[in-house]
């Protein structure tokens, strides 16, 4: 595997990959995460190579307990690392802020921001803040290079200044591979050691107050010895007028692209460590430019920052940032010149062209869907026909989603969900509708990773509480969303070790519920009549719909040269177009002539299109 290659050459690495050999090249022995893109990629690179190089690795149930793992790993002695993306950091939080107090070092955390949400559904979010309120020294890479060195430097300052670094990455740095120069990989030590010292866990009142004003001490103490005089981490590039531009991140790859193409050459302060940001070093910068332009993706951060220095060193500068450049999804080189141009009050581009070029063309809409054969699409179709065939109405019953491949269920053909939250939401708002409403059935949709996550206290309290709650576990044996990583349902640990998996029906007959059911979705007539059974009561429910990814079953096949099942339209049988077309399938399809048929190339087998119209769709055999 490139990143394990020896030292003192050149590999092509990605982003997340980099972080792990940053942290191999620093020495690290114990790794956790909870898979979740942008950042999953470095979970999955640890899960490769843990064994060949003796580490321990582990997929944690959630963030939290991905970071209070790593800690305790951490306060024995060994050089830890977690990573997990953005929405993570927010679950991981009630840890995140007390183990800087704590000294919780030689520790790295490695957090993934989304900017334009590419794999996130919920919201958008700048995580360079929680550094802000945990009072924690914050790294953040522009390319895999930097993030390789960073990672290696994040590691040699928590264990230096006995504090938890912050290592902050974006998509765009996360997920792009260049040439990246290696060190060699530093060998690691078996087991830690947990040393008692009262002085450095006690957190209780009054002595919280002194580990506090050790905190701020240590963050001035970084300030001066690493962010203003490590030049490499904040530098200065001199320009050719008086014009200066402040950046951090990937954001400095756009002004750099974007000065190009306009034409000009002005200062640049590149500063990748924002907390402590470098004060006595914007303050030099600014002092003799005309105008300065803070870039960077997300919300105002360094440019609140250097306002302060501004005032702090009684500096008259005119001082511009998001009133030139937006503050909603990823930056681009287009946003940049358009800033440049204000600044420069020259006019060279119009990029409003962009838009009228395509105003006319008509783009089909899509949306995004399943799989081929995906479990899930068989279970929400199974349960729409119970509804159909109870005659309950779409407004008659309230569907809460929740965060994994099945969130797509809120779009057509299903439209399934009515609300998406945050990991384990879907189940614990449901419960609280359903303490509050009448006359509407309430279901929640979960899946397995989510549930071992963050679904089972909700479960529990809506036991507890005793609301007619029906939730239905989508358990297809990974957390798939992320790239079928194991959780706790499966048969072997991320270290390879057979764990046996534990079964979420005996945990909800553990919690006391009496009705639960498993079901294969794949067996239609079965699943509809337990949803029918689920939907017709007034009782708290639990049923859990098994089968395992058609994505990883169908990979294990190809890995294997074994065929995988086929089915086609035999019969153009009016009744059956629309109903095989409701199904939602991208490989049921339609030709200009109004036939249905089954496109080969993307039937995964699954069968529902047989049992949903046997009369038309027949299995091929392959000889």
């Amino acid at each position: 595997m490139r990143v394990l290659e020896s030292g003192n050459k050149k590999v092509i690495l990605l982003g997340n990959e980099a972080v792990v050999r940053g942290a191999l090249e620093a020495g690290v022995e114990f790794a956790t995460t909870f898979p979740g893109t942008p950042a999953s990629e470095i979970g999955n690179t640890f899960y490769k190579i843990a064994k060949d190089v003796g580490i321990y690795f582990e997929y944690s149930v959630n963030e939290k307990v991905a970071i209070e793992t790593a800690a305790g790993a951490a306060f024995s002695g060994l050089k830890s690392i977690v990573a997990f993306k953005h929405f993570g950091l927010n679950v991981a939080s009630d840890t995140f802020m007390p183990i800087v107090y704590l000294q919780a070092s030689p520790m790295v955390i490695a957090v993934a921001d989304d900017p334009s949400c590419w794999s996130s559904a919920q919201s958008e979010q700048d995580s360079r803040w929680y550094a802000e309120i945990a009072k924690i020294p914050m790294i953040e890479p522009s390319d895999p290079q930097e993030t390789k060195d960073f990672t290696k430097l994040a590691f040699e300052m928590s264990e230096k200044y006995k504090t938890p670094v912050f290592l902050r990455l974006t998509t765009r740095v996360s997920h792009t591979k260049m040439p990246v120069e290696l060190d060699e990989i530093k060998s690691k030590s078996k087991k830690g050691r947990f040393q008692r010292d009262w002085e450095r866990f006690n957190n209780l009142p009054p002595h919280i107050l002194e580990l506090k004003r050790m905190v701020l001490e240590k963050l001035e103490k970084i300030r001066e010895e690493v962010s203003e005089k490590l030049g490499y981490l904040n530098r200065i590039e001199e320009g050719s007028d008086n014009i200066g531009i402040i950046t951090s991140g990937v954001s400095y790859h756009y002004v750099k692209e974007a000065c190009k193409k306009f034409g000009v050459n002005p200062s640049i302060l590149k500063i990748s460590m924002a907390n402590p940001e470098p004060k006595k070093m914007i303050a030099e910068f600014i002092k003799d430019k005309d105008v300065v332009l803070v870039v960077e993706e997300l919300d105002d951060y360094l440019e609140r920052k250097v306002k302060l220095v501004v005032k702090e060193f009684n500096i008259q500068k005119e001082i511009h940032g998001k009133d030139s450049i937006t503050g909603v999804g990823e930056l681009r080189v287009e946003h940049v010149i358009n800033a440049l141009q204000k600044i420069y009050n020259i006019s060279r581009f119009d990029f409003s062209l962009r838009k009228e070029k395509y105003k006319n063309i008509e783009v089909p809409k899509r949306f995004p869907t399943f799989c081929p054969g995906c479990p899930h699409r068989s279970t929400y179709y199974a349960f729409k026909v119970a509804m159909e065939e109870l005659g309950l109405r779409r407004e008659d019953v309230v569907i809460g989603g929740d965060i994994g491949c099945y969130m797509l269920a809120i779009n057509p053909p299903y439209q399934l969900a009515d609300f998406i939250i945050d990991m384990g939401a879907g189940l614990g708002v449901s419960h609280g509708i359903a303490k509050s409403v009448e006359n509407q059935k309430v279901v929640a949709f979960i899946g397995d990773g989510t549930f071992y996550h963050a679904g089972m206290p909700q479960l529990l309290n809506a036991r507890f509480n005793n609301s007619n709650l029906i939730t239905v576990v989508l358990d297809n044996s990974y957390t798939a969303m992320t790239g079928q990583q194991p959780n706790p349902g499966s048969d072997v640990n991320a270290m390879g070790e057979k764990v046996g998996g534990v079964k979420i029906e005996e945990i909800a007959k553990a919690f006391g519920y009496k009705n639960v059911a498993v079901i294969n979705p794949y067996n239609l007539k079965e699943a509809i009549e337990v949803f029918r059974k689920a939907l017709a009561s007034n009782e708290q429910w639990v049923i859990v719909s098994r089968a395992e990814c058609r994505l990883a079953m169908v990979r294990r096949l190809m890995s294997k040269d074994l065929k995988i099942p086929k089915f086609y339209v035999a019969n153009q049988v009016e009744e059956c177009k629309e109903k095989l077309m409701k199904i939602g399938c991208p490989a049921i399809q339609m030709d200009e002539n109004g036939n249905v048929y089954i496109d080969q190339d993307l039937c995964w087998g699954c069968g529902l299109c047989f049992q949903v119209c046997p009369q038309a769709v027949r299995a091929k055999v392959e000889k």
